[in-house]
C-alpha cells in the first residue's frame, strides 16, 4: 500500500516508528508498503490511527494531508474563528481538552461519515 508510505514520510516517520505506534512488527509494515501483505481492519485502523488520517483514505489514490485540527498550530490551541457557526464552537470546546488518540478517532470517524454521506446523495441522485 503505497498510501501507506506517503503518509509515513510525510509525518517524517521511519518504519520502526510507525511500526512500534501501531504495535505491529518492522518487518509487517515494509511488507505493507510493497505490496506484499494486505492488512486486517483492525491493523489498517491502527495504521490510520497513527498517520492521523481515515482508515478509508489508505486506499484513496486522491492526496488526503494528514489529519489536522484547523484549530491547532504548531501544536498549540487556537481558538475558532469568530465567524464559525455554533455547532462548530461547540464540538472545539469538546474536544480541547481530549487526548490526542481521542481526537484523531472523532475526526477519522467524522471523514467517514462525511464521505458515507456524500455517497449516498450521489447513489440518490441516479435513476
Amino acid at each position: 500500500m503505497e498510501k501507506i508510505r506517503e503518509l509515513r514520510l510525510l509525518k517524517k516517520m521511519t518504519q520502526e516508528q510507525l511500526a512500534e505506534a501501531a504495535d505491529l512488527s518492522v518487518g509487517y509494515i515494509s511488507a505493507l508498503e510493497n505490496g506484499k501483505k494486505s492488512p486486517s481492519i483492525k491493523r489498517l485502523e491502527k495504521i490510520a490511527g497513527v498517520l492521523g488520517v481515515t482508515p478509508t483514505s489508505l486506499f484513496d489514490d486522491a492526496d488526503e494531508a494528514p489529519a489536522q485540527c484547523p484549530f491547532m498550530k504548531d501544536g498549540e490551541w487556537r481558538a475558532p474563528a469568530p465567524e464559525a457557526d455554533d455547532i462548530t464552537r461547540a464540538i472545539c470546546e469538546l474536544l480541547r481538552e481530549a487526548p490526542l488518540e481521542i481526537k484523531i478517532k472523532i475526526l477519522n470517524y467524522a471523514k467517514d461519515m462525511k464521505r458515507l454521506s456524500d455517497l449516498s446523495l450521489k447513489r440518490g441522485q441516479q435513476p
